[in-house]
């Protein structure tokens, strides 16, 4: 594919109104057969803003390594894995974070504000803050989040973005080259409480199709179109990714900036009325554990 869209990076477009917008958040599903393009490629503007790039900014390059997907209003989710390493420089003010996604008709910037790294999943929620001009009509598009613990067998559809440049020159005027990567497969295993203390420690599953390189941290849909999950990593040589279930990422703690600041709160709090679309929330509920008030999964397929 060789689609190109264009962005110009300014302040955030919501800081200078002089009128008062309205947002629309609306949330997408996603198919194989909806995707254009041949297969294992497709267009990044095919996912109207919901599938992201992250890349780090130092003081001489622009690294992009990782994907990532928008669940809400200025809220993305990607792998842990691909944040982490870069947590000390962005601390200590040696380097940036900055998502990139397309529509069919512009590119979005937005830059990552702040990063919420999950304890116990390869899970990092990222709170994000637009610094494009606002879409054709104020409509930002987000993914549709399922608690349904998919089953052996079950097709799903894993998506990132691999850069033709890894790393390329910071300038006024910047291109980056890439593959909108898709990989379709079946679960082969899966593991409501995860696979081992290291790199799948929370629910997760296998599928029988690779992973290529940038694709950690992307959106992986299940049959109903549903973001079920998050590229994890891929076994080398061998046609089998690993995808960690979005649930830990449902009930987290994290805090929003944009387009309103949260104090903190979960996508499970926030729900529909904040533009938050769960498929089955009630699969999380409230019980009693040693006198103290927990939230529960009960796992449903």
């Amino acid at each position: 594919m060789h689609d190109a869209v264009w962005g110009l990076a300014t302040s955030d477009p919501l800081s200078n109104l002089k009128t008062p917008v309205r947002l629309q958040f609306t949330a997408r599903t996603f198919h194989l057969e909806h995707l254009g393009g041949p297969h294992g490629v497709t267009s990044i503007g095919e996912f109207d803003g919901t599938a992201l790039t992250i890349s780090f900014r130092d003081d001489d390059d622009h690294h992009t390594i990782g994907s990532a997907v928008m669940v809400g209003p200025g809220i993305a989710v990607s792998a842990k894995h691909v944040v982490e390493g870069w947590l000390e420089a962005i601390t200590s003010g040696g380097a940036s974070a900055v998502c990139q996604a397309a529509t069919k008709a512009t590119l979005l910037l937005w830059d990552v504000e702040r990063v919420t790294l999950l304890d116990d999943a390869d899970i990092a929620i990222l709170s994000i803050r637009l610094r494009t001009a606002l879409p054709k009509g104020n409509e930002i598009f987000i993914a549709h989040l399922t608690t349904r613990m998919p089953r052996s067998g079950d097709p799903v559809l894993l998506c990132g973005f691999t850069a033709g440049e890894p790393s390329i020159p910071i300038g006024p005027r910047m291109h980056l080259e890439g593959l909108m990567r898709i990989s379709q497969g079946k679960v082969l295993d899966v593991w409501p409480s995860g696979r081992d203390r290291v790199m799948l420690p929370s629910a997760s599953f296998a599928v029988d199709c690779p992973a290529f390189g940038g694709m950690s941290g992307g959106p992986v849909f299940d049959q109903n179109g549903h973001l079920v999950g998050i590229v994890s990593s891929s076994s080398e040589g061998e046609e089998i990714s690993y995808v960690t279930h979005i649930l830990p990422a449902i009930n987290a703690s994290f805090e929003s900036v944009w387009p309103l600041p949260t104090a903190p709160t979960t996508l499970l709090r926030l729900g529909q009325k904040s533009c938050i679309f769960i498929h089955r929330p009630d699969a999380f509920s409230l019980a009693v554990n040693n006198g103290e008030m927990e939230i529960r999964y009960t796992p449903w397929s």
